[in-house]
């Protein structure tokens, strides 16, 4: 795969949501493997994802950075995940994923996909 390719299923991921107001992504290829992708999407209830993956899809795809935050319409943390080299006592070490303001768990490494999915899930409660 390419990284243009990868940054249009991450495209499709977003439009495929059925809960999304907007959104709005910034591309930065690197090599034709290796690349950045932000992004911030409007959820239908004001809430909002910031996320960011920086990743190499030649051999397979493999994120050296990612974050994705997600916050009510207050702007009030509602979960976040990350691969930030803090929180060395997490057994998943270095992904985990903070809830709320107070509390970081454990946390396999996540996709934007699986992401949206928890957040509709949230959403249709």
């Amino acid at each position: 795969m390419l990284i243009e390719g990868y940054f249009r299923a991450i495209e499709q991921d977003i439009i495929s949501c059925p809960l999304i107001h907007s959104y709005n992504l910034i591309k930065d290829k690197r090599s034709v493997y290796i690349g950045l992708i932000e992004g911030i999407v409007k959820f239908l209830d004001n809430s909002t994802l910031h996320f960011m993956e920086f990743v190499d899809v030649g051999q397979k795809i493999e994120k050296y950075k990612y974050s994705y935050h997600y916050e009510n319409d207050s702007g009030s943390l509602i979960f976040r995940y990350d691969i930030a080299p803090h929180y060395r006592n997490i057994e998943t070490f270095p992904h985990h994923k903070h809830v709320g303001s107070n509390q970081v768990v454990a946390s396999k490494e996540t996709s934007l996909k699986e992401v949206l999915y928890e957040i509709e899930k949230l959403l249709l409660k």
